[in-house]
């Protein structure tokens, strides 16, 4: 089978001027240029901006391109092999402030009246312009917005997750992702159907739980450390202001 180069030009060099459009103001497209070319005549590959894939695969063509297994501790797996996926329900204006987890594109969680989910779960964001690419874990009641899908394990025996890791892994991958699926033009989407099929690296589920516990745990306290600091100086601010009027 035969490789072919990916190039992702996401910085092509030019800016938009007022009444001139999309022009070279910095005189950096001729050696992006030699770049692009260089690649895909050569298959000279660089990290995160050109690689090399194959379109077929078993009979199957994907014009993304199939993911190489490069991992020496993980194998190439479809994410539908190991989610079952579902389409969040509520759209994202429509949230009232409640008691549960209204989960949208947006980084902050909104709140709702009523929930459609009491469990563990991941809602990947596939529709929400700046935000697609985004992935939140969840364990309780919420909902989710009608941008978003929601992932949760399909066959624990044969690939047992950790929800936690892999929604870790999702952000981690999440500018590759996005490359790869997203289409469109003024506001970019992941099709289900695109993402279903994509491949992802399966890793065994004590090495899940062992990175989980080494490195989220930590993390996920911090960050509500930071959170209260936050509210604390906040709450701070909004009295000293009272006591000054």
């Amino acid at each position: 089978m035969l490789w072919h180069p990916f190039y992702n030009l996401e910085d092509d060099g030019l800016v938009s001027i007022q009444h001139k459009g999309r022009v070279d103001k910095d005189n950096l497209w001729d050696d992006i240029r030699e770049q692009v070319l260089d690649c895909i005549f050569n298959t000279k590959e660089i990290e995160d901006v050109c690689e090399k894939k194959r379109i077929y695969k078993d009979g199957i063509l994907n014009c993304a391109g199939f993911q190489k297994n490069v991992g020496k501790n993980s194998t190439l797996v479809q994410i539908k092999d190991i989610f079952n996926i579902e389409k969040g329900s509520l759209a994202s204006d429509k949230s009232e402030d409640g008691e549960f987890d209204f989960i949208t594109g947006a980084e902050e969680w909104k709140t709702h009246i009523e929930y459609d989910h009491d469990k563990e779960a991941i809602i990947y964001v596939t529709k929400a312009g700046g935000s697609i690419g985004r992935s939140h874990y969840a364990n309780g009641k919420f909902i989710a917005s009608n941008l978003c899908i929601i992932l949760t394990p399909k066959n624990k025996k044969l690939y047992p997750i950790n929800l936690q890791f892999y929604n870790a892994y999702l952000n981690n991958k999440r500018k590759k992702i996005v490359s790869d699926l997203a289409d469109g033009t003024s506001k970019l989407t992941i099709k289900d159907t695109d993402f279903k099929k994509y491949y992802v690296d399966y890793i065994s589920i004590d090495k899940q739980d062992v990175f989980v516990a080494n490195n989220l745990i930590e993390y996920k306290e911090k960050v509500q450390k930071l959170k209260e600091l936050v509210r604390n100086s906040e709450e701070k601010i909004s009295s000293n202001f009272k006591e000054l009027i």
